[in-house]
């Protein structure tokens, strides 16, 4: 696993190792992003560059690198994925399940307005949960068969096989400035 993906001039760059790497990333790794500052402070190759702390901010060896705390993978065509943010990222012992792959697969669900995955400590294990918002006037339709809708969803893919808890939630709580942006950590 890649710790540091990084974009340099059409490139991709492990930034741990300083490096580029080819088409794809075997798991989603942190994304970093450089700020120009019109300095000549650019990556350049076989650079090493070295993890700092500051602040309570990870930068990068190389003045103007910044990572986002958000997490992507390459595919096979060299396309970047964004998978959600790192902190919000559910770690079972089943595997990783990482927040906007999985969202995506409930949220195409007729009646539900957004989802969010969440992980929960039960018997000592975290467990992911899936939090459930639905549309306005969804109708009287019980949440119960809505549940057993969204399981046969998630059963369609190996990334939401495992997500078995479903919770419905009247309006999640969200960050005010743009309603979109999930306090899940009230949620959980």
């Amino acid at each position: 696993q890649k710790d540091v993906l990084a974009f340099v001039q059409g490139n991709v760059i492990d930034l741990k190792a300083g490096s580029k790497i080819g088409g794809e990333a075997p798991m989603p790794a942190s994304l970093a992003v450089h700020k120009k500052t019109g300095q000549n402070d650019d990556l350049k190759d076989g650079q090493y560059l070295e993890v700092k702390h500051d602040a309570g901010s990870l930068f990068v060896g190389v003045h103007g690198w910044y990572q986002t705390g958000d997490i992507g993978h390459l595919d096979e065509r060299g396309r970047l994925w964004f998978c959600g943010r790192m902190a919000h990222r559910v770690v079972t012992r089943q595997g990783t399940r990482f927040t906007i792959p999985c969202e995506a697969v409930f949220n195409t669900h007729p009646k539900v307005f957004r989802t969010a995955l969440v992980g929960v400590q039960r018997d000592g294990e975290m467990q992911p949960v899936l939090c459930v918002e639905l549309e306005t006037g969804s109708g009287k339709q019980s949440q119960e068969t809505i549940r057993t809708e969204l399981r046969a969803l998630g059963a369609k893919h190996e990334h939401t096989r495992d997500i078995e808890t479903i919770l419905f939630h009247p309006a999640f709580p969200v960050d005010v400035r743009h309603n979109a942006k999930i306090f899940r950590e009230k949620l959980a």
